[in-house]
């Protein structure tokens, strides 16, 4: 049985070689496949970084063999039958998330900055402050008024809640 004309198209994912997503994404395009490699802001630093480090989407329309010699392509997740497929609504979910730019925009805070938040637990418990910003991998900054001024407090983000 040939797996390369029992395919049948569809989106496949291949592994690139370790930073080389956007390389191999441009050489398989240059084959005449699509490809898709979501990527996303950084928090903190706002670089663009790859959703999925060291692997692409390409859509193939059957033939999918070229790939295995394509510059930055390590090699392809493959079935029984050939390349595994990716469902379509994945993509597709992945691309409505995306802003004008073709950038992912993930829920990065929970909470907007202005935003007034209470404080479930520790030594400020029930205090309202306004939400600052983020901090760090789980940090939150809430400006609190304390004896008289405003302080900035680092606190768990799942210390605070909703007002």
């Amino acid at each position: 049985m040939d797996v390369a004309r029992d395919f049948g198209g569809g989106w496949i994912v291949a592994i690139t070689h370790p930073q080389r997503e956007m390389y191999a994404g441009w050489n398989a395009e240059k084959q005449g496949y699509q490809c898709y490699i979501p990527r996303f802001r950084e928090r903190l630093s706002r670089k663009l970084k790859v959703l999925f480090p060291n692997y692409i989407f390409v859509y193939s329309t059957g033939q999918w063999t070229s790939l295995l010699s394509t510059y930055g392509v390590r090699n392809i997740i493959l079935g029984e039958l050939g390349p595994r497929k990716v469902p379509e609504t994945i993509i597709r979910d992945l691309r409505r998330n995306e802003d004008n730019d073709g950038v992912l925009t993930l829920p990065l805070e929970k909470f907007s900055r202005g935003q007034e938040v209470r404080i479930k637990s520790g030594h400020f418990m029930n205090q309202v402050g306004i939400y600052e910003g983020l901090k760090g991998r789980d940090r939150v900054r809430i400006l609190l008024d304390v004896l008289g001024g405003s302080t900035i407090v680092t606190l768990k983000e799942t210390q605070i809640e909703d007002v």
